[in-house]
């Protein structure tokens, strides 16, 4: 038996005892298993451990906060105003996971703190936030994805896209992207292949008739991923100008590229007889 496992506390007893102290003390374990352990079963605790759970937030211990805001995740509702407050922590792991679990909580107190720190100085803490935004299915967070889409780094580019195409869907079908549609499209010019093939997507799922002639542009990207991205948008924009320009892309090199180009002609045709 090594040193680190003769310490290594018993979480299925503390956990059987409710003993929230000892669980709390084990979020400081040197071993992550026993941190992500003692988390889950304060989880299961759940509101009385909340309050403890806050007072332990305010240690100096940058691995007890992040494993504090991990048991708030786990708690549910209750824990969303103590993981809102995470949002501010010094550490930037600790307010990424913050995001990460507000993302899987999705209360509305959430989108106003998540859309502050959009601006964080912390590409990863960013992202986390895009990411819960587009989950969230709330109008707020529309206009702030829609400028994320000029930020800095690629990936958080690509996650805003993602997003704004999903917070419809999210919505279930009932908010109002319209105001992404042109960002969305110059976005289709971004220096990143995975940008332009996330906004081709996002204008797919908006399905707004402004984006079809731009996506018909994005037939000739250089890249196969974003052609692919854009005959799929304009097969669900179902609009006919479409037609013409993917019968070109019918003769593509590309199988995957023809193929799909060939099922929304047919498509397009079909709806076209049946007017």
């Amino acid at each position: 038996m090594g040193l680190l496992n003769f310490f290594k506390p018993n979480i299925g007893k503390l956990s059987k005892a409710k003993d929230v102290k000892g669980l709390i003390k084990a979020l400081d374990n040197e071993d992550w298993n026993t941190r992500v352990g003692a988390a889950n079963a304060l989880g299961k605790i759940g509101k009385a451990a909340v309050e403890p759970l806050m007072d332990a937030m305010k240690s100096s211990n940058v691995r007890k906060r992040w494993g504090v805001t991990l048991a708030l995740g786990k708690i549910g509702e209750a824990g969303v105003v103590p993981l809102i407050t995470a949002l501010k922590d010094s550490d930037n792991n600790v307010r990424r996971d913050a995001a990460k679990a507000l993302s899987n909580i999705m209360d509305s107190r959430s989108v106003d703190p998540l859309i502050a720190i959009l601006q964080d100085s912390d590409k990863e803490v960013r992202k986390a936030a895009v990411s819960a935004l587009g989950s969230s299915g709330d109008p707020r967070a529309v206009e702030p994805l829609t400028a994320v889409l000029k930020d800095s780094d690629e990936l958080v580019r690509v996650f805003a896209a993602t997003a704004l195409g999903g917070i419809r869907f999210m919505g279930m079908g009932k908010i109002d992207v319209s105001q992404a549609v042109d960002p969305l499209v110059t976005a289709l010019q971004d220096s990143s292949k995975l940008v332009r093939k996330e906004a081709a997507e996002a204008l797919g799922l908006i399905s707004d008739g402004r984006a079809v002639e731009p996506l018909i542009i994005s037939l000739q990207d250089t890249c196969k991923d974003v052609q692919l991205a854009a005959v799929i948008a304009l097969g669900n924009l179902g609009d006919a100008r479409a037609t013409d320009p993917l019968v070109i892309v019918c003769k593509d090199p590309d199988k995957d590229l023809r193929e799909r180009a060939s099922e929304v002609v047919g498509k397009l045709c079909n709806a076209r007889e049946n007017q």
